[in-house]
Formats: C-alpha cells, sequence, structure tokens
C-alpha cells in the first residue's frame, strides 16, 4: 500500500471516530495476549454487522493529536461486529510504552470521551532478561560490591542504588533473592561472596 494511501486511510478512520452517528452507549472493551505476542480485542457494540472502529495510540497522545499527526497511530483498523454483537480486532503487541485503545464515542460529540481501555502489558520481570541474580546495582556484575550492598540493607535498612541512573533499583530485591527462598538476608551476600571468591554457583540457579 503507498504511504499516502495508508495515510488517507488513516485520517478517513480517525475522521469516522470523530463524527461517529451510531450511539455506542453498551461499547465494552476487553483485550488478552497470546503467545505469539498479539493483543487480541474484542468490543462488544449495539448490533450485528455495525461497523467498529479501533485505534491504539500511546497514553500520552490524544486523539486529536493523532488526528493531527497521524505517525503517533500505532494501530488503526475497522471491522464488523459478527451475530454476537462483537467486533474482533488483532494486532501485534507494543514492545515498549504505555498504549489505550479506543473504540467510538459515548455521545455524537466530537469533544466526548470516547470509550477507552488503557492496554497494560506489565508482566513479572524475567531473570536473565531484565535483571541479573547478585547484581543488585544494575552494572551487569556479580561481585563483593553487590554482597555489600545486600549487607547494608540487611543491617542498615539501606536502598539499593542503581548504579547508573543513581535512583534506586527497582528490581534490586529481585537479584538480590540468591538463595531462591524469597528472603532478602546475609545469607544472600555470603552466597554471592562466595560465587565470586570461591566461584561457587548461586543456588537460585542450581534449582
Amino acid at each position: 500500500m503507498k504511504k499516502s494511501l495508508a495515510k488517507f486511510m488513516t485520517f478517513a478512520a480517525l475522521t469516522g471516530m470523530l463524527t461517529c452517528t451510531t450511539a455506542l452507549a453498551d461499547n465494552e472493551i476487553k483485550y488478552s495476549t497470546d503467545d505469539e505476542g498479539n493483543i487480541n480485542v474484542t468490543v462488544s457494540v449495539t448490533a450485528a454487522a455495525e461497523e467498529t472502529t479501533l485505534l491504539v495510540i500511546p497514553t500520552n497522545t490524544t486523539i486529536v493529536q493523532a488526528f493531527a499527526d497521524t505517525t503517533k497511530v500505532y494501530y488503526i483498523n475497522q471491522a464488523a461486529a459478527d451475530a454476537e454483537k462483537t467486533a474482533h480486532f488483532k494486532f501485534t503487541a507494543p514492545t515498549t510504552g504505555d498504549y489505550t485503545i479506543y473504540s467510538g464515542y459515548a455521545t455524537m460529540s466530537p469533544t466526548a470521551e470516547p470509550f477507552e481501555q488503557v492496554l497494560d502489558l506489565s508482566s513479572d520481570p524475567i531473570p536473565g532478561k531484565d535483571y541479573i541474580y547478585g547484581d543488585v546495582n544494575n552494572d551487569a556484575e556479580v561481585d563483593l560490591f553487590d554482597a555489600k550492598a545486600i549487607i547494608d540493607y540487611y543491617l542498615k535498612d539501606a536502598v539499593f542504588e542503581d548504579i547508573e541512573t543513581g535512583e534506586e533499583y527497582d528490581k534490586a530485591l529481585l537479584a538480590a533473592e540468591v538463595m531462591g527462598d524469597e528472603e532478602v538476608d546475609l545469607f544472600d551476600a555470603k552466597a554471592i561472596i562466595d560465587y565470586y571468591l570461591k566461584d561457587a554457583q548461586l543456588p537460585v540457579l542450581a534449582e
């Protein structure tokens, strides 16, 4: 599809949302993720075969801003509702950022509140990907500085500091829990010392 045509279709779809003439008072947006990294969205509407527009834009972008700059649109499409009065959409999940899903308006005014659903892509941090066991200061190393940070946390109630930002490291407690016992204490510090000085394996990685 040529870029100019794609921009025209996006513009037309956004215009349709802003000038919607079908009451959507019973709209409900639901979504789920699948194992292939897709977002599956359903929009319940008032009648079968009703055309519904789905818009996904960054949460910090308004529909008016997306109307003015269509490059801010992550996903937009139209679909007809099935016999169960449900329209179905599927798109690849964004890898970063916060997004909001919009579909239609509750009233006919372009300034009315849209039906919306915040797209929450948060998940439990993954060890080895989002943090490293033993690396409590986020410097990509597991050494005696990490052991000392755990000791200071346990004995002095010190805060784990992110070496890169100087701020509190939000995944430090996950990284510190190297014993695999859901506690952060001196045993974790000792395990890191043994790892660094004796080349011992961290207990949590031996499970």
